[in-house]
């Protein structure tokens, strides 16, 4: 048995951003990798992606740049991009974060719009594990209609994978693992399909499991979610044939009742987040009014968001769903912080078309409680489970009567003062979910997404509204 070597790879995924867990998470981090250790392998510590999260003041505050030192302090080998680490800022700053981090961010199905690798980003590395070389690639999910606006190319993953596991072979790899962003099922799929492949530990589903799942011989590892949960698996390798003999693997809840939480990581934490406040402790404008607002209810702020948008896009009319604020603001100095905490979601601005008679269905449906009131999943939403809420316009009046039956609630609909047009096709700022019918709203149905505006988000259109001092249609 010269040729085996015992190997212990410790892994996470779908942090997005749970600083006040993660000292925990790293604790446990480390005691698996002691653990490993004591029990005779070399052991590693990977991240399948979604680290970040936009939502959190922190990670929000300091352009994601939370990463590189969270994940270095507890030796991380290498992350795979998630969604989170892609659409939500620049790719300068992705490259930024990329290129700054002592380990390897890795994504072999994405390219820049010249189909040139983003700087810092790597489609596999081979890391040296005790006397195993880890052949380890990425994989991140693909969604149509946001790669052209941010500037990027996507590619199909399956092909990719297949280019790896043989590049990796060739340049001497024993085992090759797909360290993935594409989902349980699409990673079930990965193994069932691509020849080559030893492992698999993947994220972007959310996926709980105890212990890995076998797919075609091969183990497919998950951990749960949201810094919850730390996976581990076992690997012996048999380095002369280049194969994994056995594996075995288990995935632990991490409990802070329990587990103390590291303390180079508190003090980490804490450092950025008096980088972040600093950013966000920025004055946009001082209100001599209150700007209140309800998801599902009457609102001020919501025609405000509804407005910014409609100039940003350059629209005839602006509109906005509830729950992207989830509470509106006092009278005094408006913080960029006090605008992230409110508008969490992270929506897309978007130009989108619709008829008068579909504007005349949108706002029927929004005075309708059993539509505005659902709770919606909808690309974006934070939190999760939030109503979708009411539709709040811009340059678009009309008289209501929620409780009249349907067809009835909606009448002397205008555009800039002027009768709606039933055939008449308009031109709105909007979020792009405004063209998602899965979102909550039937009538989405009819409106047409024309261009989506990336890698902004409404809340920054909105924050950039309110520095300018919000001007109204």
């Amino acid at each position: 048995m010269g040729n085996v070597a015992r190997i212990a790879i410790i892994h996470t995924n779908d942090v997005h951003a749970q600083l006040d867990l993660w000292p925990h998470t790293a604790s446990v981090i480390r005691t698996q990798l002691a653990r490993a250790e004591a029990d005779g392998r070399t052991a590693i510590y990977v991240d399948a992606g979604d680290f970040l999260e936009m939502s959190d003041r922190t990670c929000y505050g300091s352009r994601g740049r939370i990463a590189p030192p969270l994940l270095g302090l507890v030796g991380c080998r290498a992350l795979s991009l998630g969604n989170n680490e892609i659409w939500r800022a620049p790719l300068s700053v992705l490259a930024g974060l990329a290129s700054s981090s002592a380990f390897p961010w890795l994504c072999a199905n994405l390219r820049d719009a010249s189909g040139n690798p983003i700087p810092g980003v790597r489609d596999w590395a081979v890391l040296d594990v005790g006397p195993v070389k880890l052949g380890l690639f990425g994989l991140t999910p693909i969604w149509p209609g946001l790669a052209e606006p941010m500037g990027v190319i996507m590619f199909d993953q399956t092909e990719q994978a297949r280019r790896c596991v043989a590049e990796l072979r060739a340049a001497g790899a024993d085992v090759v693992m797909l360290l993935s962003h594409a989902g349980i099922r699409e990673d079930r799929e990965f193994a069932a399909t691509v020849p080559g492949l030893d492992i698999i530990i993947g994220g972007h589903s959310h996926t709980e499991m105890t212990e890995p799942e076998t797919v075609n011989g091969i183990p497919v590892a998950h951990a749960g979610s949201r810094g919850r949960y730390v996976g581990a698996l076992y690997l012996d390798v048999d380095t002369a044939a280049h194969k994994v003999l056995a594996w075995s693997g288990r995935v632990t809840a991490v409990e802070p009742t329990t587990v103390p939480p590291d303390a180079e990581t508190v003090t980490v934490i804490a450092s950025l987040k008096a980088e972040a406040d600093t950013a966000l402790n920025e004055v946009l404008t001082v209100l001599d009014q209150p700007l209140t607002h309800e998801i599902t209810g009457p609102s001020r702020l919501g025609p405000v968001m509804a407005e910014a948008l409609r100039r940003h896009a350059g629209g005839e009319l602006g509109l906005m769903i509830g729950a992207q604020a989830l509470n509106g603001f006092p009278a005094g100095a408006l913080t960029r912080g006090h605008v992230l905490e409110s508008l969490q979601a992270m929506f897309i601005p978007a130009l989108v078309e619709l008829s008068g008679r579909a504007l005349h269905a949108v706002l029927e449906e929004s005075e309708d409680p059993a539509v505005y009131t659902k709770a919606s999943g909808a690309g974006g939403q934070r939190p999760y489970g939030t109503p979708l809420g009411r539709v709040f316009t811009s340059n678009v009046s009309y008289e209501a009567d929620g409780g009249a039956p349907a067809g009835a609630r909606i009448s002397n609909l205008r555009v800039g003062g002027e009768p709606v047009e039933p055939d008449r096709i308009y031109r709105a700022g909007a979020a792009s979910l405004f063209a998602i019918p899965e979102a909550g709203y039937a009538s989405f149905a009819g409106v047409k997404l024309v261009r989506r505006f990336m890698p902004e988000m409404v809340r920054e259109v909105v924050e950039a509204h309110l520095r300018n001092g919000f001007p109204s249609a």
